[in-house]
């Protein structure tokens, strides 16, 4: 009796764990996906300023035009880092949730390792 209740406690532990890599691997996913969207946005967009800079060298547009045509990339830029954030965060969850060892000191080292690069 003590070992099939032990035996239920193990697999209902199991079960949870992977329900857990199941949920942090679908958000992960979920995130990357919006991550290459936002780069694609961020190249059209710095297509788009380019033309406007090509245009109004050519007396087609005023400045104006170009500042608005700023406005997007900056807009698009920051959105994207605060996505890669997010992807990060989902991806210490993940290992997380495979096993693997996370702490916010250790998060904030390697923050700054690559800060240094």
């Amino acid at each position: 009796r003590q070992i099939g209740l032990v035996a239920a406690a193990f697999r209902g532990r199991m079960l949870q764990a992977l329900r857990e890599v199941d949920d942090a691997l679908a958000e992960l996913q979920g995130r990357a996906t919006v991550v290459e969207a936002q780069s694609r946005t961020l190249a059209s967009a710095s297509q788009a300023l380019k033309v406007a800079r090509s245009r109004y060298d050519q007396g087609a547009v005023s400045y104006l035009d170009v500042t608005e045509a700023e406005r997007t990339p900056l807009a698009t830029e920051r959105a994207l880092a605060q996505l890669r954030g997010a992807q990060w965060a989902a991806t210490a969850q993940l290992v997380k949730a495979l096993g693997g060892g996370w702490s916010p000191a250790a998060g904030a080292s390697m923050a700054q390792a690559g800060a240094a690069r």
